[in-house]
Formats: C-alpha cells, sequence, structure tokens
C-alpha cells in the first residue's frame, strides 16, 4: 500500500439520541464483562498487491435499540436420590412458571432448557489398615433447568427478575437484546460506510492530474449485541503487608463487588458517538475500503487468451 497517498480515515455516522426520556436500569450487565468488544477486521491484499494500490477506507457505527429480550434464570435443585431430585425440581419450576403466566407470560414466551442431572460427589475421611484417607464418594444429585423468558423491553425484564426473587429463583444466567430492524439496519450502516468512502475519495484523489481507476472494493459489517459491550475491571483496596500468623486456620477473602459497566464499542474508530452511552442498544459496525490503482505501479497489460 502506498502510504503517501493511501488514507486511514474513518467517518463515523452516529445515531440519534433521545433525550428527556426516563431510561430503565440496564440489566445486560448480569451476564456480561466477559471479554473485550470485537473488533473492525478488514481482509487486506497480498503484500505484493498492497504496493500496486491505494486503500481509502470508509467506517461508519450505527445504533439500534433492541425491540426485545431474552432473560435466562437458573432453577438448581439437590436431593439424595434423582426421583426426589426431579420431584422437588417440578414443584420449583412450576410454581416459577405459573407466576410468570400470571404475569401475562405464557406460551412462546416460556421455555423450559434441561440441561443436566448428575451426582454430587463429597469427601469423607477412612481409615485403611491403620493409615487415613480422604475418600471421594457420591452423595446424593444436582438437576439444572434453564427458564427461558421473553420480554419486551428492560422495565419488563426487571419485573421478571423480581418476581424469579421472589420465587426462591436467584440465579440469572444470561440477558440477551435482540431487534427486528438488524437486517435493515446492516444495509443502512453498509450504504452509508460506502457513501463516507467516496465522499474521502472524491477528496483526496483530487490531489492526481488523472483520477486513479478503481480496482477492488472489501466491505465487512457486524451486528454486536449490548451484552458484548460490558466491560470488567479490578479497582480494590489491598493491603501493601501482612503478617504471617496462625497457618494453621484457612483463609475466606472478603467478596468484593464486580467493576462492570456498559464500556461501548472500543474498536478502531475515529469519531467516537459524543454522547453519553446511557441504555443498552445493538451497534451495527460497517467498513468499506476503496482500492484505487496507484499512478506510480507500472501497469501490467493483461495477457491475450490462449487460442
Amino acid at each position: 500500500m502506498n502510504r503517501t497517498t493511501s488514507s486511514r480515515w474513518i467517518a463515523a455516522v452516529a445515531a440519534v439520541t433521545l433525550f428527556g426520556r426516563e431510561a430503565s436500569a440496564q440489566v445486560g450487565g448480569a451476564s456480561a464483562g466477559r471479554s473485550s468488544p470485537p473488533a473492525t477486521s478488514l481482509a487486506r491484499l497480498a503484500p505484493e498487491d498492497a504496493g500496486s494500490f491505494i486503500a481509502i477506507e470508509g467506517s461508519v457505527e450505527l445504533r439500534l435499540p433492541a425491540d426485545g429480550l431474552r432473560v435466562v434464570f437458573a432453577i438448581v435443585t439437590e436431593a439424595a436420590a434423582p426421583t426426589e431430585c426431579w420431584q422437588r425440581q417440578l414443584a420449583r419450576r412450576s410454581q416459577f412458571v405459573a407466576t410468570l403466566a400470571g404475569a401475562g407470560l405464557a406460551g412462546d414466551a416460556i421455555e423450559v432448557d434441561f440441561i443436566n442431572l448428575l451426582p454430587v460427589f463429597s469427601w469423607r475421611q477412612e481409615t485403611r489398615d491403620g493409615q487415613p484417607f480422604l475418600i471421594e464418594a457420591p452423595t446424593g444429585h444436582r438437576l439444572q433447568e434453564n427458564i427461558h423468558v421473553a420480554v419486551a423491553d428492560e422495565a419488563a425484564a426487571r419485573r421478571v427478575i423480581e418476581l424469579a426473587l421472589a420465587n426462591g429463583v436467584h440465579d440469572v444466567v444470561a440477558v440477551q437484546y435482540w431487534s427486528r430492524a438488524t437486517s435493515a439496519k446492516r444495509r443502512e450502516a453498509l450504504e452509508a460506510a460506502l457513501a463516507a468512502a467516496k465522499s474521502k475519495a472524491d477528496l483526496l484523489l483530487a490531489a492526481f492530474a488523472t483520477r486513479p481507476l478503481l480496482a477492488n472494493i472489501v466491505e465487512w459489517t457486524d451486528v454486536i449485541a449490548p451484552e458484548q459491550l460490558y466491560r470488567s475491571f479490578e479497582n480494590v483496596h489491598s493491603g501493601t503487608a501482612e503478617s504471617d500468623w496462625r497457618r494453621d486456620l484457612p483463609r475466606i477473602s472478603a467478596v468484593r463487588p464486580r467493576n462492570t459497566f456498559d464500556a461501548g464499542y472500543e474498536g478502531d474508530v475515529d469519531e467516537a458517538v459524543t454522547t453519553a452511552r446511557m441504555r443498552p442498544e445493538i451497534s451495527i459496525f460497517s467498513t468499506v475500503a476503496l482500492y484505487f490503482e496507484s499512478p506510480a505501479h507500472p501497469r501490467t497489460p493483461p495477457k491475450e487468451a490462449p487460442r
């Protein structure tokens, strides 16, 4: 790639953010913060081709409010026998599902997902031939089912979580977002990225006496769900010195809260959205790269087709 004539500018087009409206607390952090957000990634030409072309890119970020959420709860029951475990689980699950039905959530809005039924093991001390041993042995069974609940918005998700807590369901496994307008928004982002690349090409290629010819085009578009845009970090006060005393006693560290928040997209974008990310939204990123023939590179005449 010719560095003196190529462009790495990236134009960002942001969706309009509405103000003056009360937003419900976000629930996406329940299962988020697992990894860094994905970054834009375009296929590059081979080194032997890169020096022959001028690359001009246009990159766009659009945001799309979610019009549906899925909240996943885990119900876990332990008992000595598998049948007893199943009966207890059935009672807990039925009570929760009935509560959801009373709140208007039933039918396709509820799905029970069986996860596993596995034995539980524990250690006990035994003496064999005068020698003490710790022996692992089965002591019961543990059954897990996940309950998927589809809701319309953040406020509904909060109400469902409150119902779950009131019914002894304390594990929120995941919160996911989607939108029916995703496909249309992907095309909109691609069109905007192409327009940004063409606009920069019109400006930059005007420096040439003769406009270089367009040789190729590459695009990359991705939809990033809100739960992928959370970030976790550590921010705690720890002692700088500690005396080594009572080594015969096990130590249990204090529970510290997770520092997790909606960081938004942190990829290679020159112009970020200037408004605060106050509510979880689906982010759509599109990048278009236009490859023009470099005037400084000698053109090879095309080979004649064999006769």
